[in-house]
């Protein structure tokens, strides 16, 4: 413990030590971070996490959460609507949204259910309009696109086109 004087509100034990001319934080695990610059310096001693191997142990942080979605999607929907079809796949979640749209009893969940089948089927947009505003004026449009194309016409109009 008298290693490692100082303790983080979490309860990790640390020392300040100088680290090529500034003093950083050194956890027992052997992480060296600037608190000052809320940068992480050195990985913890033993650690297969490294600076050469972060962005490859980001990506795989990225892909288990898809990965793990897709199981769930396999184990939800049979084995033989997958194999003939994935838009059947997507038909048997359609259809189980359906179902939970219409049980009143099911409050919120049943207008989420009712949202999500409204956009599946193309019925209702992706989000809200894009809304701008500076001053008095402002602008609504239904995407970025049709937002550009305004500005567009404006800028035509301002410059006498």
């Amino acid at each position: 413990m008298a290693d490692y004087p100082h303790q983080t509100p979490s309860g990790k034990r640390y020392r300040l030590i100088d680290y090529e001319g500034r003093e950083v934080r050194e956890y027992e695990s052997g992480v060296l971070y600037d608190y000052n610059a809320k940068k992480a310096l050195a990985g913890a001693k033993g650690s297969r996490i490294t600076t050469e191997t972060a962005s490859e142990y980001h990506v795989m942080r990225k892909e288990k959460p898809i990965e793990a979605a897709r199981e769930g999607l396999r184990a939800g929907v049979s084995a033989v609507a997958l194999a003939e079809d994935h838009n059947m796949a997507w038909s048997v979640i359609v259809a189980a949204q359906a179902e939970l749209a219409m049980s009143p009893d099911m409050g919120s969940s049943s207008t989420k259910a009712a949202e999500f089948i409204g956009r599946a089927a193309d019925m209702l947009p992706d989000k809200a309009p894009i809304k701008l505003k500076q001053g008095d004026n402002s602008i609504e449009a239904g995407s970025i696109e049709e937002l550009e194309a305004i500005r567009d016409m404006l800028e035509a109009q301002r410059d006498g086109g």
